[in-house]
């Protein structure tokens, strides 16, 4: 008979651990404390949580409320994060927002697996130009890249390091779990029977034969440390790209795993002043998508996504799906990203805009610098259908409420908010998309509604007064140009896309 294997889910350790540095009574010991702080012995809500993490952990609000926020977009099935958005809405409307935060509950075992996970060092661009002392830019990039190049072992040993540990919270009196308690794992590890194929979260532990005869058996945790080790495997062995160093040589690549297909991560790297668009939906098994090392390119991926990362890019447009879990800015440079999500994270951006409807308050961390964040503002025919397939509630939308967490550098502005003036809406350039959508759904605040009507009444009337001036025979041409360039002028300063005309103009010379 064939033994069961055991992997990590990458996507937890590369999207939903924090990279800030932790307080020194953040221990095993202290995270043991946490249940006595909770009203319940299976689960713990939001506000016993602060308290207790306040306390014991030494965390702050901030980080300890983003945290559970976190848990939840990561564990929550897409229908219970379009019920939970809805409750949200119910409560602000009522005035009880805050006491309905605080009375949110997580199932506890499964919650301090995810918190003890934190301790893991993610590789930050930030990180690397701090400790060699590069300047956060391409050197940094490529040195925080490098380090994920080895990502998939380097998860891999930190679980199998702290392995005894992590059973430990599931057991912390008794050092023995039954299957019920074990079952928290499917949190953090892949379970895969001896035929290949992969057991339900909530079935987790099938596999062993401990409990083949009876489920409530107590089994001592230093067998089951030992069963799970001796069956680990890299998370590459099991269909997840690992990220790859980029060279002048190395070709782009576009990885996009349809329905049927086993791979679990989606790959767009290396796109370089070109343009490209996906939209067939990814396969069940995928849960994340790596874009990194784009330079001057406009990527279209319209469809349901899962988590998204989108890493080292400079001069990008990149217009995303609805996004069930996070989208992860980081190391990038004048990079513009919109993006209806769950949940939004920027670290190491530099002028940077994100145009999101996030149905959680965006995570801003180390390294930002000049980056804006704006209402989402397009839109296209499949748009509604998606959303509700990735559990995106348009009517949800926290995009100008960012938490800051961890150290940033407060002599330079971080992450603002766009001017109104600064808005404006991004078209499309795709009609062979099946669907209804024909606005944009999701919330925009009164003033910025405002500012698109105005610019959409302004292009009007300039294109009435241009076919007048040329139905006219009193017109001069030098008039009609006069007032082209003044529009054009007006454009380019309040759109943000003077930029993007300079490189044009830069191409075009070098060409």
């Amino acid at each position: 008979m064939s033994h069961a294997s055991y992997h990590v889910k990458l996507e937890l350790f590369e999207q939903y651990v924090l990279p800030v540095g932790l307080p020194t009574q953040f221990t095993l010991s202290t995270l043991l404390k946490v249940p006595n702080g909770s009203q319940s012995k299976t689960h713990i809500s939001l506000g016993d949580w602060v308290v207790v993490s306040g306390t014991s952990l030494g965390l702050a609000e901030s980080m300890s409320t983003a945290l559970f926020e976190s848990f939840c977009t990561y564990n929550m099935t897409q229908e219970e994060k379009l019920e939970h958005t809805r409750d949200e809405l119910a409560w602000r409307q009522n005035g009880q927002r805050s006491t309905w935060l605080a009375q949110r509950q997580v199932p506890l075992p499964s919650f301090l697996l995810f918190v003890f996970c934190q301790q893991y060092s993610v590789p930050t661009a930030s990180a690397f130009a701090h400790d060699v002392g590069l300047q956060n830019g391409p050197a940094a990039r490529d040195a925080a890249l490098k380090a994920m190049c080895q990502q998939h072992e380097k998860v891999t040993g930190f679980v199998t390091q702290h392995l005894y540990h992590l059973l430990a919270l599931l057991a912390p009196n008794k050092y023995k779990v039954n299957l019920e308690q074990v079952r928290a794992f499917g949190t953090i590890l892949t379970e895969v029977d001896g035929k290949g194929a992969m057991t339900p979260p909530g079935r987790f532990g099938a596999s062993m034969p401990f409990w083949y005869k009876d489920r409530n058996a107590l089994v001592d945790i230093s067998v089951v440390q030992q069963f799970i080790g001796e069956s680990f495997t890299t998370p590459t062995q099991h269909s997840y790209s690992p990220y790859e160093l980029v060279s002048a040589k190395l070709p782009p690549k576009v990885q996009w795993p349809t329905q049927g297909a086993f791979e679990k991560s989606a790959v767009v790297r290396s796109i370089s002043k070109s343009m490209l668009h996906k939209a067939v939906p990814l396969g069940a098994n995928v849960q994340q998508v790596q874009i990194y090392a784009c330079h001057h390119a406009n990527i279209y991926l319209l469809t349901p996504l899962p988590n998204v990362t989108i890493f080292g890019c400079t001069h990008c447009n990149i217009i995303l799906g609805p996004t069930s879990g996070i989208v992860s800015i980081e190391a990038c440079e004048q990079v513009r990203v919109v993006a209806p999500t769950r949940g939004l994270r920027l670290l190491d951006a530099i002028e940077c805009r994100a145009y999101v409807c996030v149905n959680t308050p965006p995570m801003v961390l180390m390294g930002c610098r000049s980056t804006e964040l704006a209402p989402y503002n397009t839109n296209y025919p499949a748009l509604e259908s998606h959303l509700k397939q990735a559990g995106v509630n348009p009517l949800l939308n926290v995009w100008n409420t960012p938490v800051f967490i961890g150290k940033t550098d407060s002599s330079q502005p971080s992450v603002s908010i766009i001017a109104p003036q600064q808005f404006s809406s991004i078209t499309i350039p795709f009609t062979n998309h099946a669907g209804n959508c024909h606005g944009n759904p999701c919330h925009m605040p009164p003033e910025y509604a405002a500012e698109l009507k105005r610019k959409v009444t302004l292009a009007s009337n300039t294109c009435k007064i241009l076919h007048q001036a040329a139905s006219s025979k009193n017109a001069s041409k030098a008039e009609i140009a006069k007032m082209l360039n003044d529009n054009f002028k007006t454009w380019l300063q309040t759109s943000g896309n003077l930029r993007h005309v300079l490189e044009l103009l830069h191409y075009d010379e070098e060409a």
